[in-house]
């Protein structure tokens, strides 16, 4: 059992999307076959983790003027992410799953100006207990510790005894091993010829003396590594954007009454017909109606 659930909305809705894309169902004009996965795929999650608390976040930034401080580090982050029609028409569901995960009781979280896995990093470093990430993003496998877990759909659960066996290399070697390899996802260029065996190797040497004393790289490759460390560590983030600490402190203190909502959950089944859904309807309220903890102690999470 985990205390949290700390769910990749962006993750969790693409996946739900792709999987039922090739079987639409229409309601009202609305294909509502992602939307009925996505819960599908939520309730299951519910079932077998029994958390206390569900928190969503998303990549959709509150301050959409904002510039990403990882695009001063490496000018071509991201930038070959062209939005395809499948991906706009995902973004048209998120105001709609934001509205049922409320009715739900479920928390949402939002970055002010950076991204929803530096949410996630702030998420496990103030809450209580034990947290476990839903995402198949390996760039979150950097925060599995003693307290969090990592769900990779279709592989399993991440912990720090079995991380390398998911990783390739150590937990304490896994940042630079990134910082290393780079990320072709994300446009991140790392040492030319490092795959993730020889990346693994070098990473692991510089864990046992440091990036400026080790003797097997170049000044160059050094500096390329310091800057992708930047890039590719999640804590770097929100440890040097204030405001979005702040912003997602806030959002979870306004949450803090956030409660499953039986009717409302049923008005918007009945909106986009979901008849399925109703007929189970005490399950899922066994399942998002429950008592939380002491309000004291649930606010003490905060420790900044």
């Amino acid at each position: 059992m985990y205390n949290n659930l700390i769910i990749d909305g962006n993750n969790f809705l693409y996946r739900a999307y792709f999987a039922q894309k090739k079987y639409p169902k229409f309601h009202n004009g609305i294909n509502i076959a992602p939307i009925f996965k996505f819960l599908t795929m939520l309730k299951n999650l519910m079932e077998e983790y029994t958390p206390n608390n569900v928190y969503f976040t998303w990549d959709k930034r509150s301050n959409p003027d904002a510039v990403n401080f990882r695009r001063a580090l490496v000018s071509t982050y991201k930038e070959q992410r062209v939005e395809s029609e499948d991906t706009k028409q995902i973004h048209t569901y998120f105001p709609i799953i934001i509205n049922i995960c409320n009715t739900l009781g479920i928390k949402t979280v939002l970055p002010y100006s950076l991204e929803g896995d530096d949410v996630i990093y702030y998420l496990c470093s103030v809450l209580d207990g034990n947290n476990l990430i839903v995402s198949s993003d390996r760039d979150l496998l950097q925060l599995v510790s003693g307290t969090t877990d990592q769900l990779l759909p279709n592989r399993g659960v991440v912990n720090v005894v079995n991380f390398a066996e998911f990783a390739g290399c150590s937990l304490e070697s896994y940042i630079l091993f990134k910082a290393i390899k780079g990320d072709v996802s994300d446009n991140i260029e790392g040492l030319p010829k490092f795959g993730d065996k020889r990346a693994c190797i070098l990473a692991e040497e510089i864990s046992k003396c440091t990036l400026d004393t080790c003797e097997s790289i170049t000044n160059e490759q050094r500096n390329l590594i310091k800057n992708n460390l930047k890039v590719v560590d999640i804590a770097y983030g929100m440890k040097n954007c204030p405001d979005d600490i702040t912003f997602a402190d806030q959002q979870i203190i306004d949450q803090y009454d956030n409660k499953f909502d039986r009717r409302a959950f049923m008005d918007i089944m009945n909106e986009y017909g979901g008849t399925s859904v109703l007929r189970q309807i005490g399950s899922w309220q066994q399942l998002f109606d429950k008592k939380k903890d002491d309000p004291e102690n649930w606010i003490n999470y905060l420790s900044m």
